[in-house]
């Protein structure tokens, strides 16, 4: 099935992914915000042929099968289940949903229908994280012992919709999904067994630093740790019995370029400095700027959807719906423990 993309939402983060499309050959065939001035302005910049002045009328556009939704993550819900049952393909950014509860009711539908739907979270496209996953495929390091993660920066208060917590604040939605993805990513799901959370507060009630501890089975531990408030590491060390993965570089949590395995490394031995695979970023070329850094990795995302298209998928098989419901259960009881709720919460 050929993809003929419309886009949602028509701010910095459609603006990237649009322009990745754009790179990589995809047709943008619509764009649609609330107002028809930034629709038709967006459609300019991009080189698009139509501009809908309500997102109604992208889902009613019959040239678009597949629907990009980058709006405010707090309206995912509402966007999606409108697409769906305008029978189009999805792709929305993450987090999908406000809670677990919004994740479910989305999945079912597109089940229903019988429609692709993925939340985007980019990182597990990218060639960095398809080869630490074929890496531990593989059993060449042993077990998955345990996996550290970090992402944050300073974001300023200005950023309102970090802060705010009917815009869905909070720093655990925004990055921490990051790091914990990459522990889902390491550990058998089927061995989960529950999670610790922590996190400061800002005065208006998001969540700013966190860390959420997960266990796996009986020896299996993951920690991933996030800050809106303060740069960290950016890094993910997946230890096994037999060796490690280092993700570094790059924003590795988020858009991993760069990995060091080792092997060994017993009691009193060193595993070495281990062999480097580099995997740099695609150079991109184009009209518009990005608003956002290493935003070329959207490139991975867009040609992976792309492909599970022409297979007739439904589901990615590098980000599932399984997982998908996994990481919002953890946030979902990760905020219970540190005390944000949000408006969503309550339907």
């Amino acid at each position: 099935m050929a993809s003929r993309w419309g886009i949602l939402g028509c701010g910095k983060i459609s603006s990237d992914f649009t322009n990745c499309l754009k790179h990589n050959a995809s047709q943008v065939v619509a764009c649609a915000s609330r107002t028809l001035q930034s629709s038709e302005a967006f459609a300019k910049k991009h080189k698009i042929d139509k501009a809908h002045g309500s997102y109604q009328d992208l889902f009613a556009d019959e040239d678009v099968n597949i629907v990009y939704i980058g709006n405010v993550h707090t309206h995912h819900r509402l966007a999606v289940e409108a697409a769906l049952r305008a029978g189009k393909h999805v792709l929305c950014e993450k987090p999908m949903g406000m809670n677990s509860g919004e994740v479910e009711s989305m999945l079912a539908l597109a089940k229903e229908k019988g429609l692709f739907l993925m939340e985007g979270l980019w990182t597990r496209c990218f060639p960095a994280t398809r080869r630490v996953a074929e890496i531990l495929r593989s059993g060449d390091l042993g077990k998955v012992v345990s996996v550290t993660a970090d992402l944050g920066f300073f974001i300023p208060e200005e950023v309102r919709r970090l802060y705010d917590l009917d815009l869905g604040g909070g720093g655990l939605l925004d990055l921490g999904l990051y790091p914990i993805s990459w522990i889902l990513l390491a550990f058998d799901a089927a061995d989960f067994r529950g999670s610790n959370a922590t996190a400061t507060i800002h005065h208006e009630g998001a969540d700013m630093t966190g860390t959420v501890t997960l266990r796996f089975g009986d020896q299996g531990l993951g920690t991933a740790h996030y800050s809106c408030r303060a740069e960290t590491q950016k890094e993910t060390h997946i230890c096994c019995e037999g060796g490690s993965i280092h993700v570094n570089r790059c924003w590795s949590a988020h858009a991993p370029a760069r990995l060091v395995v080792k092997r060994g490394g017993s009691y009193g031995l060193e595993g070495g400095e281990g062999e480097v695979e580099e995997f740099p970023l695609p150079e991109f070329v184009g009209n518009c700027a990005m608003n956002f850094g290493n935003s070329e990795g959207f490139i991975y995302e867009a040609r992976h959807v792309e492909e599970c298209l022409e297979k007739g998928l439904v589901e990615s098989p590098l980000w599932t719906h399984a997982e998908t419901r996994l990481l919002h259960r953890v946030l979902d009881d990760a905020r219970r423990q540190v005390g944000v709720a949000y408006p969503q919460d309550k339907n």
